[in-house]
């Protein structure tokens, strides 16, 4: 486990709280601003991997925080995650006055967090070939000798664990989120999905952790995650 993620998990133990966005919008763009601010800085070393569609991959490409579609991706699922969590999770009660004070707001946003969660946690493994998706690095890594079995077991691993959870996403997406399962209602597909809420934080560090596995491969450092928390706390504490 790489030290973020391991440093995250402990505080979702401790403190089950999330991060409220203002809008999607100006959330998105913060973090398009960030990963224009980070510095990738290591090995040069590229790895060339022919992949299907006989196209070069450049897998350096694939795991750079800047202009990288899948880990902007991943980001969104994260920011959307904690500002959900904050929202409908052991937090909540000690805000329930500013959230009645403001029901519309406040409910629109927890929809627009989770619908953007579920979405954004699809497409990280989204199995169509013309996606970009964390799929096709897990292809291109296995290819790769410069990986040791080692490291390569524990992506793997990951890899299976993660899919298992998004299999479960995939339902709630494809049933209720992206379409609408006419002989279905909102609580039975919840029921067919047996997902948890902290699966989707599950998931969220899996993926992550892939990522950073690579990168750590390739002497880069570990993609940093900047989370809003103190910044949804400030605003909900302004508004008693």
């Amino acid at each position: 486990m790489t030290n973020i993620a391991h440093n995250q998990r402990m505080h979702q133990k401790t403190n089950a709280c999330g991060s409220l966005q203002v809008s999607c919008h100006e959330v998105a763009s913060g973090i398009t601003k960030i990963f224009a601010a980070l510095s990738v800085s290591g090995d040069t070393r590229s790895v060339s991997i022919v992949s299907e569609g006989n196209k070069v991959s450049d897998i350096k490409k694939m795991i750079e925080p800047n202009n990288n579609d899948l880990l902007y991706v991943l980001n969104n699922a994260f920011f959307n995650y904690k500002s959900w969590w904050i929202l409908v999770g052991p937090d909540s009660p000690k805000y329930v006055r500013i959230l009645n004070n403001y029901k519309i707001y406040f409910q629109t946003s927890i929809n627009s967090h989770l619908t953007t969660l579920i979405i954004s946690l699809y497409k990280i493994y989204d199995k169509r070939k013309d996606t970009n998706n964390i799929i096709r690095i897990i292809k291109i890594v296995n290819k790769d000798k410069s990986f040791t079995k080692e490291e390569l077991n524990i992506i793997n691993e990951k890899y299976k664990s993660a899919y298992e959870i998004w299999e479960k996403v995939k339902i709630l997406r494809h049933k209720y989120f992206a379409h609408l399962k006419y002989d279905m209602n909102k609580d039975e597909i919840y029921k067919d999905a047996k997902i948890k809420p902290d699966e989707f934080y599950e998931l969220i560090m899996l993926s992550y952790d892939i990522f950073n596995i690579v990168r750590k491969h390739f002497n880069e450092p570990e993609i940093p995650l900047v989370s809003p928390t103190n910044d949804l706390h400030k605003l909900l504490n302004n508004l008693k």
